[in-house]
């Protein structure tokens, strides 16, 4: 199946925007995520990335779940590009801090876009970016108040 056909997309959830995760801030990524049929869950190694992976996964998100010392950094642009290239016609999620995604975005979608939607990097967003043939798009975002469709 072609490139087109077969777009990744990326679930970027913030984890340390707001202080150290919760239960009830996982809890919140769990049920946003549920319908989306996540088939893996990606995180860096810092103590909160890892803390927040195990609360969903506890809290009943059932994707396994990889730790990447690559996701630890300020920019990891590159390394999204890489994970989406492992995922095209997936969904995956990916815990990041805070920082790592408002940079991500800027790379990836542009600064324009993203200053557009100005979304609220809190714990317990979800920001949706795909990526297919045409490059990167931003699709939607979830602060952490939004209500669960």
């Amino acid at each position: 199946m072609s490139d087109l056909h077969c777009p990744a997309t990326l679930l970027l959830a913030p984890y340390d925007a707001i202080g150290e995760p919760t239960e009830e801030g996982s809890r919140r990524l769990v049920e946003r995520t549920a319908a989306e049929r996540v088939s893996r869950v990606y995180a860096g190694t810092r103590a909160e990335a890892v803390q927040t992976t195990r609360l969903m996964s506890s809290g009943g998100l059932a994707a396994p779940a990889e730790l990447r010392a690559e996701l630890d950094i300020e920019d990891v642009s590159g390394e999204l590009q890489a994970i989406a290239d492992l995922h095209r016609g997936e969904t995956v999620l990916v815990v990041l801090p805070g920082p790592s995604v408002e940079r991500a975005l800027d790379a990836l979608v542009g600064r324009r876009v993203w200053l557009r939607s100005n979304p609220s990097m809190q714990y317990g967003s979800v920001v949706e970016v795909s990526t297919d043939a045409d490059g990167w798009t931003l699709r939607t975002r979830v602060a952490p108040t939004d209500s669960v469709p």
